[in-house]
């Protein structure tokens, strides 16, 4: 069975999902620390190493930001967030958009 997870955090709930035998297709989380280690915990992508590097990650996208730049993303304050639309996101340049995703 599939799960999406929202509010995902570092994903304590996908942990126990996933040892049920839960496939994990989507985490949505809002505040970059929690979603940086969420990505390293599922996809042992270590986020801060790619923005040293200057790599884009593979399973973390932004739908609003301020900065094009992953390290400065890394450290954004959630609330000060641009309203969708306005701000950079990685869906159009993403293979995950289609027709069908919208803002």
């Amino acid at each position: 069975m599939n799960h999406i997870e929202l509010f995902a955090g570092c994903g304590g709930l996908s942990l126990g999902l996933d040892s049920a035998g839960f496939e994990l297709l989507l985490a949505n989380e809002i505040s970059p620390m929690a979603a940086e280690t969420f990505a390293y915990n599922f996809f042992k992508e270590n986020l801060l190493d790619k923005a040293e590097n200057q790599e884009k990650p593979k399973n973390a996208l932004w739908i609003s930001s301020q900065y094009e730049d992953l390290k400065s993303r890394l450290r954004e304050n959630p609330f000060e967030y641009p309203d969708l639309g306005i701000g950079i996101n990685d869906f159009e340049s993403s293979p995950l958009n289609n027709s069908k995703v919208r803002f």
